[in-house]
């Protein structure tokens, strides 16, 4: 699903069942749906207003662009998406990251 470039503010809490791919960013988005689909492998939700991530993000999740956010920590449930291979969260006013988190971050950038 591509809606980026827009002015949305909110998504549809309930997002098609099968989707793979979720492309919002670019948007004045405050938050995400709670529960995403659990066969997204591709989030785009870069350049918005988010403040934080879903706590229990789709396990089938491979890549996250999340930068250019308002995001002010990551989460500890990040460690579980055991098959990510790209999490992009620059340029977000970060004020904590939980040693978990770092040493996940860390096994990212050098495999």
């Amino acid at each position: 699903m591509h809606c980026s470039h827009n002015n949305i503010i909110t998504l549809p809490e309930t997002l098609p069942p099968n989707l793979e791919s979720l492309v919002c960013g670019t948007n004045p988005l405050i938050s995400l749906p709670t529960v995403l689909p659990t066969t997204l492998t591709f989030l785009c939700c870069a350049n918005s207003r988010l403040t934080f991530l879903p706590e229990n993000l789709p396990l089938t999740l491979e890549y996250i662009f999340c930068n250019n956010n308002q995001l002010t920590d990551l989460a500890i449930s990040l460690t579980r998406l055991i098959n990510i291979k790209y999490f992009y969260h620059i340029n977000n006013p970060i004020q904590h990251i939980p040693p978990q988190v770092r040493r996940w971050l860390n096994a990212l950038e050098h495999p």
